[in-house]
């Protein structure tokens, strides 16, 4: 098991894709804290997580809009588990409007969560990483949206893209401490974001992968779950593309 004895946190893990990203960590041996902003799902995520591996799972209420909560889920799973070795920003809001009439409170609020938490639980893992002079892996998760924009979508597009090259700035500032950090970009997925918010963007989204489907959640756990583990120790800034096809398509 590639995370024995080792320590994961991931973001918006109550539900969709996080659920499997969990999933595929406590099969491989680690402790899971997964963090959320829905409590009754997240409490009801983490005891059906317990029973199917039996494994160790933390669910921690927060929300990433405010800062201080994307430094207390890292300062509370340090707390719980003696450590984190693993981060992996998955949560993400969205909102859709048309351009001109974008409420500046949910494009400020899609920044928050999106581009600022990951930021701040990244800085909040570096910090516990670089004073315990140990490695650690950090894996934000974008979207195929990083570098394809649609309709009425400005700020989670920008917030990805930031995010995205985010990524980048900071694998190169924490590279001197054995800290590496990577990026995976979903083409559509188990998101319990994207399909309330809009069946007919779901249906598009669907109609360009060739692969004809979307990705399970344990499908991402995987790819993250390389990008996070010792068999990844050379690969640091980069941002892997795990998207049926998507990126590949003109249209």
């Amino acid at each position: 098991m590639r995370f024995k004895n080792k320590v994961a946190l991931i973001t918006g893990g109550a539900k969709g894709m996080g659920v499997g990203v969990a999933r595929v960590f406590l099969r491989e041996g680690a402790a899971v804290a997964i963090a959320d902003i829905d409590a009754a799902a997240g409490k009801a995520t983490a005891a059906a997580l317990r029973a199917e591996t039996g494994g160790r799972v933390l669910f921690l209420r927060c929300d990433l809009a405010r800062p201080a909560d994307a430094v207390a889920i890292v300062e509370k799973t340090i707390a719980r588990f003696g450590t984190v070795d693993v981060l992996v920003n998955n949560a993400a809001t969205i909102s859709l409007h048309d351009f001109d009439t974008f409420p500046e409170a949910d494009y400020d609020r899609i920044l928050a969560v999106n581009l600022k938490a990951p930021w701040l639980s990244s800085q909040a893992c570096a910090r516990h990483w670089i004073a315990q002079k140990k490695p650690g892996a950090i894996v934000n998760v974008t979207t195929v949206g990083a570098e394809r924009a649609r309709t009425q979508n400005t700020p989670y597009h920008a917030s990805k893209g930031g995010l995205q090259s985010l990524t980048q700035a900071m694998a190169v500032d924490l590279a001197r401490h054995g800290i590496r950090v990577n990026a995976i970009g979903p083409g559509g997925g188990p998101s319990a974001m994207i399909v309330p918010a809009a069946p007919r963007v779901t249906k598009d989204m669907l109609a360009k992968i060739p692969l004809g489907r979307f990705a399970t959640g344990e499908e991402m756990g995987t790819a993250i779950a390389f990008l996070a583990s010792d068999e990844a120790s050379f690969v640091t800034g980069q941002h892997f593309y795990v998207d049926g096809g998507r990126t590949t398509v003109l249209h």
